[in-house]
């Protein structure tokens, strides 16, 4: 039985790699918005390593029964095209897919398609909201104290009518959304419908310090948009934000310390030493390897603290972190404690058992379910 399942799960390993990258399609999608009776044709190129490899093309989705194919199958691979002819109109309002897809055939001659390895792409068509509609992205970018940052703003009029649009960036103070620091006013004036707006430019935020500040857009166009979104000002410092405090006596521990860059900039050579002391007595010393660590990056050093000849307690670790010739620390209390080799083994006992009884209760369970199917196939044939 259990030759079966991984003979099973080996099967499906083998299928899942055919399937991960042996077939192809170019280009990657189209996107178009929805004219009544809009007849377009798109060019397709479906790709194989087996030059033999009989493709079968297809196509599905909500609007299927407006494509159709060039072609339906083709060897090795080839160009196809998909043409499509739009009703008078489309009732449902919003985005609308058609795929278009290749897919492997299992047999020599073709027949039939049920593939190994398949792909699909999508033809969205936009249906505009009847009268006004927009939807809205924005970016911000995060600096360095004394610099100003880069904003992008995109709006798109997605509705039937044309539109007046204004929009306002608003800066708040630090986590608190009442003391309003800094403001911007776009007069965007008209977006027709299906067009989009672009804009970029700066806000001078130099005067704030280091800090993240919540950040509010409000687009209005006669009915509002509100987008949220945030501002980091770093400055050079790395933070020590969580570090191991309970550790083994008689041996030798992994100490972990979680660094986090508050510098909008890469921090290279970053690295821990820790000094463990006991009423002043150091009773050792370790460092960490170095890393770089990316802007606002979280990262892990780590380090192994030699408690083999130490006793249970309390203990004091000074960490200190050096990085850009500088140095921050601060002192934590660790504590260590002893654990029974007899309650590790009870452990470890029961550990082992609860997955001796959850897997014999699956073998069981398909051992059962096979022979129900085998029964079942024996009704039937002395049916």
């Amino acid at each position: 039985m259990i030759k079966r399942l991984l003979f099973f799960l080996i099967v499906l390993l083998v299928i899942h790699s055919v399937n991960a990258g042996s077939i192809g399609m170019t280009p990657t999608g189209s996107k178009l918005f929805f004219e009544p009776n809009l007849e377009k044709t798109f060019s397709f190129r479906a790709m194989t390593p087996d030059p033999e490899q009989r493709i079968e093309m297809f196509v599905k989705g909500d609007l299927a029964q407006y494509a159709t194919l060039s072609k339906n199958s083709s060897i090795g691979g080839g160009a196809f095209e998909v043409r499509i002819k739009l009703p008078e109109k489309i009732e449902i309002p919003g985005n609308h897919r058609l795929l278009v897809g290749a897919i492997e055939s299992l047999n020599a001659d073709g027949a039939g398609i049920g593939g190994l390895a398949s792909i699909q792409v999508p033809i969205d068509v936009f249906v505009p909201y009847p009268g006004q509609y927009a939807e809205a992205l924005f970016k911000l970018e995060n600096v360095n104290k004394g610099n100003d940052s880069m904003y992008e703003l995109s709006i798109n009029n997605l509705g039937t009518q044309d539109l007046f649009v204004t929009a306002t960036i608003d800066i708040y103070g630090e986590k608190i959304k009442e003391n309003k620091v800094k403001s911007k006013f776009i007069n965007i004036g008209i977006i027709k419908s299906k067009e989009v707006f672009n804009d970029a430019g700066f806000l001078n935020v130099s005067f704030l310090e280091p800090g993240i500040y919540p950040v509010l857009v409000t687009i209005d166009y006669g009915k509002k948009i509100n987008l949220e979104n945030e501002l980091k000002i770093g400055y050079l410092f790395i933070n020590l934000t969580d570090y191991s405090y309970i550790f083994e006596t008689n041996k030798i521990n992994k100490f972990n310390i979680e660094i986090e860059n508050l510098w909008n900039s890469k921090i290279s050579d970053v690295y821990s030493e820790v000094i463990i002391t006991d009423e002043g007595v150091v009773l050792d010393t370790f460092t960490t390897p170095s890393y770089s660590i990316q802007p606002w990056q979280k990262v892990n050093l780590t380090g192994f603290f030699d408690a083999t000849n130490l006793s249970e307690g309390k203990y004091i670790a000074n960490i200190r972190i050096f990085y850009e010739s500088q140095m921050s620390s601060k002192l934590v209390s660790i504590y260590l404690k002893s654990f029974s080799k007899n309650n590790l083994w009870l452990i470890i006992i029961g550990v082992i058992t609860i997955i001796f009884i959850i897997s014999l209760g699956i073998i069981i369970y398909l051992e059962l379910k096979i022979k129900k199917v085998a029964q079942g196939a024996k009704k039937k044939n002395k049916k």
